[in-house]
């Protein structure tokens, strides 16, 4: 990943992590200098699809990378640029589980989140994170959003990862990178490909060591410490707090229980060499039973 992509995902994380603790605290910053909540998203949506339908022919609409750029004559579009770099954002969210509406992992205040970010980014919105403010006028990338149902599954994922980064570029919107999964075991597939096929992917959640591997996983970063690393405090309290010895863990049966089983066997064996572990294994499947 470039040094320029690099910081633009760094800035929106962190617009993103300060948009989540705002909506969850039940604030509105969506409407300052924008014109409306979220008016960016659509504007910028309709500025594409209608330049598409117009310009058909032309070279109006590039791809340039992982993202679509967009000239104007006149400087036509809303903020009086020559043209604009639109980077269209798609987030992998567990919407459903066993086909009923679900937010266990707080998929509709991350999606929130997420669009709040991107249109602060779009109008210069600095009413959360400072150095945003003007951003506008100092950068003509703009940023959509668009938000697919993982419904927790590997297959389901993947088949959408593959269906969106099929589409046909400029006459159908591509991706310029990808936020999710929230299961490891999701995020793992569905990272290879989005990986193999250039796009950066994100998740906030996944935590699996086995996602530290750069080599299968070249294009995947995340917000949140691995297993590995979690395991140690754990451990340590465990052992130097509570004085336990002996230790049972259940987990489920997939890459995630099975990486953070290994983070506490690694951890244990580094900081309490004698205490014993027992691992157990519960399988899991996704059923409504």
């Amino acid at each position: 990943m470039s040094g320029a992509n690099r910081s633009l995902v760094v800035v929106l994380v962190i617009i993103l992590c300060h948009s989540l603790a705002w909506i969850t605290e039940g604030n509105d910053a969506s409407t300052n200098n924008s014109g409306g909540a979220l008016s960016s998203l659509q504007l910028l949506d309709d500025i594409r699809d209608q330049t598409l339908r117009v310009e058909t022919n032309s070279d109006t609409i590039t791809r340039v990378g992982n993202v679509d750029v967009l000239k104007f004559e006149n400087g036509g579009n809303k903020d009086s640029l020559d043209e604009i770099a639109i980077c269209h954002l798609v987030a992998l969210f567990a919407f459903t589980e066993y086909r009923q509406p679900s937010n266990t992992v707080g998929c509709y205040e991350s999606a929130a989140a997420l669009a709040l970010a991107a249109h602060h980014l779009n109008t210069g919105n600095g009413s959360i994170v400072k150095e945003v403010e003007g951003l506008n006028d100092r950068c003509n990338i703009r940023f959509t959003v668009e938000f697919q149902d993982s419904k927790l599954e590997e297959r389901s994922a993947v088949d959408t990862v593959i269906r969106i980064t099929d589409r046909k570029p400029v006459k159908e919107r591509l991706p310029c990178g990808f936020f999710g999964a929230e299961r490891s075991a999701v995020s793992m597939p569905t990272s290879i490909i989005t990986g193999l096929r250039g796009y950066p992917q994100l998740s906030g959640i996944s935590t699996s060591s086995d996602l530290n591997d750069a080599q299968q996983y070249p294009l995947f970063g995340r917000t949140i410490p691995s297993d590995d690393l979690t395991a140690i405090p754990l451990i340590r309290h465990l052992h130097e707090d509570l004085g336990v010895n002996h230790l049972a863990v259940l987990h489920t049966d997939d890459s995630y229980g099975n990486s953070y089983a290994l983070g506490i066997q690694l951890a244990a064996k580094r900081i309490a060499p004698n205490m014993r572990i027992q691992n157990v294994d519960s399988p899991f499947d996704i059923t409504p039973e």
